[in-house]
């Protein structure tokens, strides 16, 4: 695959720079072993680094640029478990983001990478979204083995860049609207939950939990509780900590940026992009936008999924992914219904939906 329009799931750059470790004091880390910081992004495009100024500068000209990159399973879930199991998905069992997989579906949840390091001698920590369905069994999550330090987000409040509900060590604590980052972890019971209905029980859960459309409201948009700010500063924090411990470090910022809001946004119907950026204008194509995008598509195909008692055997998945275009885009055609997934066109900087059958 062209490594031009390769989507990045999750664009994850490991540091284990000599830079790093030569920031702890001298006489500790006897071993030379050196810190480990992980800065792994969601459904982050490669052309996105293209707007991303100080990433190119501090890290990409410092550092190695992979020109091509293969993932044996680009699913968010899938592919993290993955990178903290070294398995692929018929191994660790990952095989979807929900209910039966997702992280509660995951084996072995307590032989992975974190614990290896932490057996090694490592301080492990964990900031931000960890694996799909983190905390909607029971509204509050658990610390998962291998972590010495956890700060982990809630699902689904993990996509919410506002109003969020953060694990910290076992302690909850909520930015933004507090009551809408709950009403967030509760719909996200639907995550690990069989859903025979498929998108009509969805949408039920969400008139359960938040009223009856349409909406008007969709939490609270406080500067000081954005979510990729909160996250990175509490990341900056213990990598400023740990780096005065003897022991050397592994340090997971995962960001949930710059996936889309999927409950405000894809569900609940939010226009625009992220409120932080909706001034800002997005990068615009010689070529226009979207009437030039339906004139030459982007790449596409199309591939059968794994089938479950849930999918039936005839349904179709059909995805579309560009560049500078979208930030995500397809349908479903299960014969009977095509569901539209909405798109947020950075060339045109218009909320779009295209539907596919």
């Amino acid at each position: 695959m062209d490594a031009r329009v390769l989507p990045l799931l999750a664009g994850v750059l490991v540091l284990a720079l000599a830079g790093v470790a030569e920031a702890r004091p001298a006489g500790t880390g006897k071993d030379g072993r050196p810190n480990i910081l992980v800065v792994m992004t969601d459904d982050q495009a490669a052309a996105d680094v293209a707007q991303m100024p100080n990433v190119k500068r501090l890290l990409a000209k410092r550092g190695t640029t992979f020109a091509d990159a293969i993932d044996s399973f680009p699913l968010c879930c899938p592919a993290r478990a993955t990178f903290i199991t070294g398995q692929y998905a018929h191994n660790h069992g990952v095989d979807g983001n929900f209910y039966p997989y997702g992280w509660y579906g995951m084996r072995g949840r307590g032989n992975t990478l974190p614990r290896w390091l932490q057996k090694a001698g490592y301080r492990t920590a964990l900031v931000g979204k960890w694996l799909n369905g983190y905390g909607a069994k029971d509204a509050h999550g658990e610390v998962p083995k291998g972590f010495d330090i956890w700060r982990g987000l809630l699902d689904v409040s993990a996509y919410d860049y506002y109003n969020f509900m953060m694990n910290l060590d076992g302690r909850l604590k909520a930015w933004g609207d507090s009551d809408f980052a709950h009403k967030l972890v509760q719909f996200a019971s639907v995550e690990v939950s069989p859903n025979p209905g498929g998108l009509a029980d969805v949408i039920k859960h969400l008139t359960d939990t938040f009223g009856p459309g349409p909406y008007h409201y969709w939490g609270a948009e406080n500067p000081q509780d954005y979510s990729p700010d909160v996250t990175g500063e509490v990341t900056e924090g213990l990598v400023r900590r740990e780096a005065r411990h003897p022991k050397p470090f592994f340090i997971w910022w995962a960001p949930a940026a710059p996936h889309r809001e999927d409950v405000s946004v894809t569900l609940m119907g939010r226009p625009g992009p992220d409120p932080r950026y909706r001034s800002a204008t997005p990068p615009r194509r010689p070529t226009g936008c979207c009437p030039s995008r339906r004139a030459s598509p982007s790449r596409t195909w199309t591939r059968s999924p794994r089938t479950s008692a849930t999918t039936p055997r005839r349904c179709r998945r059909t995805r579309s992914t560009s560049s500078s275009s979208t930030t995500r885009g397809g349908s479903a055609d299960c014969g009977r219904s095509t569901i539209t997934w909405r798109s947020w066109c950075r060339s045109c900087a218009r909320l779009t939906s295209s539907t596919t059958r």
